[in-house]
């Protein structure tokens, strides 16, 4: 029996998976590496809020609202960002693997019975973004909450988010009111004297990192596919 295309899919499937359990990386309570507020109104701002803990919306804001390029402004609609550096991304070209798990909980405000929507950021903040600099939002999916009793605190399932993340080696994402009240509606950390919540801001994630094949693993893919193909011939 030749040797097909088959067979070289199944060694480079081989290898693939060789590294993917060699290097699964796991990251539980990350620390929060960025947290911003965005408003329209003001798109060349980097934050329109004074304080980082308290994400308002003042509006509905929908996606498309967000990643506009025509350069027009929904008002003083806007929106609080996370954003979480990953670990186990070791070399450029490192992907994410299976996502097992990953949440983040919030506090919410003036906010009982808001619906959100959660979206992934397809690319990382820092502290020189604005409205009119930010990354647009991945709206091939989204997470959708509603917020419970005022000033209790709830967690977000975002691992449909975490396992579209690619390469990036930062989580961030993007909570946008889609119906309720329009006020301060969330806060991400402790603010205006409550302590006890300044550790809800984290990811707990499980996760696995898919790493860019070494030099010598694509050698050993080469080689077997020279031999396949003379076998062939």
């Amino acid at each position: 029996m030749k040797p097909s295309l088959t067979h070289l899919s199944a060694l480079v499937m081989a290898i693939v998976l060789l590294h993917v359990t060699a290097n699964a990386a796991v990251i539980t309570s990350a620390a929060t590496s960025r947290e911003a507020n965005y408003e329209s109104s003001n798109p060349t701002s980097t934050a329109w809020y004074d304080n980082t803990g308290c994400f308002p919306s003042y509006g509905v804001i929908t996606a498309a609202q967000w990643n506009t390029t025509d350069g027009s402004q929904p008002g003083y609609k806007g929106t609080g960002i996370l954003q979480w550096n990953l670990t186990g991304f070791t070399t450029p070209g490192d992907t994410m693997g299976t996502v097992a798990s990953a949440s983040v909980t919030i506090l919410p405000y003036s906010a009982d019975g808001n619906l959100y929507k959660v979206y992934r950021l397809t690319g990382a903040i820092d502290g020189t973004t604005t409205w009119n600099s930010k990354p647009v939002l991945d709206t091939s999916a989204f997470v959708s909450f509603t917020a419970g009793a005022n000033y209790t605190l709830k967690t977000v399932d975002v691992s449909s988010l975490l396992a579209n993340n690619g390469s990036l080696t930062t989580f961030g994402v993007a909570v946008l009111l889609d119906s309720g009240y329009s006020d301060q509606n969330f806060f991400s950390t402790a603010f205006a004297g409550w302590p006890a919540y300044d550790t809800q801001n984290k990811l707990s994630a499980d996760y696995s990192v898919v790493p860019v094949p070494e030099p010598a693993s694509l050698a050993l893919l080469g080689l077997g596919a020279v031999a396949l193909l003379r076998r062939r011939r």
